[in-house]
């Protein structure tokens, strides 16, 4: 069994990214200033076994998530979200 991964480090480094509007390869931002996190860039289904990288997923999606809300920022989809006061 494979260890447990903190993902909220991650998470917190994947949003200062967002937050700065920092170009990134895990990163894909659109010319409306949205942005989708690709989460395959970041946790590649090789890096573990399958039940594995999803669970990891899961859990690196949840945590973006709550810290983009707290930023403001609008979850339009899944990995995709948009920064406060755009329509």
């Amino acid at each position: 069994m494979a260890k447990k991964l903190d993902v909220r480090p991650v998470a917190e480094a994947i949003v200062q990214l967002i937050l700065a509007g920092a170009p990134d390869e895990r990163l894909k931002w659109n010319v409306a200033g949205d942005v989708r996190v690709q989460i395959g860039k970041i946790l590649p289904a090789e890096s573990a076994a399958t039940q594995t990288v999803t669970a990891r997923r899961k859990r690196l999606r949840t945590a973006i998530d709550e810290l983009l809300e707290e930023a403001g920022w609008q979850k339009l989809r899944e990995n995709v979200f948009r920064p406060p006061g755009t329509t």
